[in-house]
């Protein structure tokens, strides 16, 4: 958002910007470092995105990748089924700056004279080589276990409410 009394000077860049069809490209420092920055246009928004400099980016020509023709159908669809049990509704409030909540949490503590209690966030890694294959097929043959109970279920169900034959 402009700064109060820079609106205008906003909306005319603005539209400038989204009339020529053109992205501005600059320069920032945040946190100390320098940035390249790409100024956009997204609705009424002027947007800025941070992207690579050249010596950062990586030519993936130079690398090998698996090749897909040596998956077999079998092992595709069960990743498949695994990913789509996985999905789920896109909640950006579950994601939390932490970085940003320490630091105001210090600020606060400077301006009270006080010492910021900051809790540090560590990501348990394991250390085991995983097999993907039987990750797998534990996690399908777990949803396969729910599904059949739920069917036999259905199934019990169904039996009792039928009238019986005279």
């Amino acid at each position: 958002m402009p700064p109060k009394g820079g609106e205008r000077a906003y909306a005319l860049l603005r539209q400038a910007i989204k009339e020529t069809g053109l992205v501005g490209v600059a320069t920032i420092v945040l946190r100390d470092a320098q940035h390249l920055a790409a100024l956009e246009v997204q609705g009424e928004a002027m947007v800025l995105t941070l992207m690579r400099y050249a010596e950062e980016l990586v030519d993936i020509g130079e690398y090998h990748f698996p090749a897909a023709k040596d998956i077999r159908k079998p092992e595709l669809q069960m990743a498949r089924t695994l990913v789509e049990n996985l999905a789920g509704e896109w909640d950006p409030s579950q994601y939390k700056d932490e970085y940003r909540e320490n630091l105001m949490k210090i600020i606060k503590a400077k301006m009270k004279g006080t010492e910021a209690h900051l809790v540090e966030h560590v990501d348990e890694r394991p250390t085991e080589v995983v097999d993907l294959m039987e990750r797998l097929r534990q996690s399908l043959e777990g949803a396969g276990k729910k599904t059949a109970a739920r069917a036999k279920k259905t199934t019990a169900k169904a039996h009792r409410k039928r009238p019986h034959a005279a």
